[in-house]
């Protein structure tokens, strides 16, 4: 992602559908494996503008860690209260803080890794016993689009593929879903458009641009009743979830 696209975040990510609609239901399957009560360390590998770490602020100790000074630099403004690290070496700064992290998240980074399945092995070796791991990754080939390419996106993915890249690592799955369920007939038709014409819909380079606002409140409220399914399964112990969505949502234990 350039400065551009970082800038952009910043401004949206506090009240866009799809921000927003993403960090409900993230917060909710956090809370629910790691009670405010219970403390510890939240550590955001990849992120970004800060939005997402820095809603648990005063809850948890909230570490986010960026290789782009861009995006930690707005981050740090925005989330004061958050400790932000800048560096190229993620793993190393995730390994010497493992100790003390509860929760990994990985929030749409993993489609940015030319190697996904390199980077994930290391990331299991930096682990803990019994912490976890939540992230979210771009689903479905089809909705590929100039947006996917201009955030340097090498792939969106397949949940078969997936499980397959999860199936050597030291790790209890206990979710996979694709999610952005609900909607997906609306972005596979913007996706569409955007792929005949050839540019994105958006601002930036991205197919992101904030709606009007009562559009925008239904969106939100939409995208996150999702987060009362993505629960129901995660507490039933029922691993796998909806087959189809705009992007796929995984919670691993390392063992």
């Amino acid at each position: 992602m350039n400065r551009e696209q970082f800038e952009l975040s910043a401004e949206i990510e506090g009240t866009h559908w799809w921000y927003v609609g993403r960090r409900n239901i993230v917060e909710g399957l956090v809370r629910y494996l790691i009670p405010a009560h219970a403390g510890g360390m939240l550590l955001d590998i990849g992120c970004g503008t800060g939005g997402n770490i820095g809603q648990f602020v005063g809850d948890y100790t909230c570490v986010g860690i960026d290789v782009s000074p861009d995006a930690i630099g707005l981050a740090r403004t925005l989330h004061p209260a958050v400790q932000f690290i800048c560096t190229e070496d993620v793993l190393t700064s995730a390994r010497e803080l493992s100790s003390n992290t509860k929760m990994f998240l990985l929030l749409d980074v993993l489609e940015h890794i030319g190697n996904d399945e390199e980077f994930l092995n290391k990331l299991m070796e930096c682990m803990e016993s019994n912490s976890y791991l939540l992230f979210t990754v771009p689903a479905d080939m089809a909705l590929w689009s100039p947006h996917d390419v201009n955030h340097g996106h090498y792939r969106r993915y397949e949940y078969e593929p997936l499980m397959k890249c999860l199936s050597s690592l030291p790790l209890r799955i206990m979710l996979i879903s694709h999610f952005n369920t609900i909607l997906y007939p609306c972005v596979k038709s913007v996706r569409l458009v955007t792929s005949i014409r050839g540019k994105p819909w958006g601002a930036a380079g991205t197919d992101l641009s904030q709606p009007p606002w009562m559009f925008n409140y239904l969106l939100t409220k939409v995208f996150s009743t999702e987060l009362r399914f993505l629960l129901m399964h995660l507490k039933n112990g029922r691993n796998r979830g909806w087959r189809r969505g705009v992007s796929l949502l995984g919670i691993v234990q390392r063992i």
